[in-house]
């Protein structure tokens, strides 16, 4: 029989595994997500100064609003791949009355800017639209994601629904 008062399972500890080798669990280190999928702004690892809210685009959901200058987003690590992106596409909205920028950065929120996405207002806080800009910077191999914002005034500028790149 089986239980819980066989641990310690450990190899040569004279005790029977509670599951056999390959029952579903997995060794090794954990995988690393595609930056070439979809990432959803609302499934970030860190963020310094937003806030999600209920997301009126097409599928529902949430997205990162009350975005201003200086707000950051944080993703955990990413895979571009040994190739790299050639180019992201961001999915935002705006009500705001100033302009500002979506900055990707790698590893940290002031490493390097692989791509820059000017925003300006798309007529309403959920009229959503996409965008697709060409990196101006190499992404290649795993790397932690940091979303960064400017703007041209003061305020919030944008709300960020979700963000993909691509080869």
């Amino acid at each position: 029989m089986q239980s819980a008062s066989q641990q310690p399972i450990n190899d040569g500890d004279g005790k029977p595994a509670l599951f056999p080798y390959a029952f579903g669990l997995t060794y090794g280190p954990a995988s690393v997500p595609s930056a070439y999928q979809v990432t959803q702004a609302e499934a970030f690892a860190s963020q310094s100064g937003t806030q999600n809210e209920a997301c009126g685009d097409t599928g529902g959901g949430t997205d990162v609003g009350y975005i201003a200058a200086g707000d950051w987003i944080g993703y955990g690590s990413l895979d571009f791949g040994a190739t790299g992106a050639a180019s992201v596409t961001t999915r935002f909205a705006s009500g705001a009355g100033v302009t500002g920028t979506v900055q990707y950065r790698l590893d940290s929120t002031t490493g390097p800017v692989i791509a820059s996405e000017p925003v300006s207002s798309t007529g309403g806080w959920q009229n959503w639209a996409s965008r697709t800009t060409a990196l101006s910077g190499a992404a290649k191999g795993v790397h932690a994601v940091y979303v960064t914002f400017t703007t041209s005034g003061s305020g919030d500028v944008v709300n960020l629904n979700w963000f993909q790149f691509a080869s």
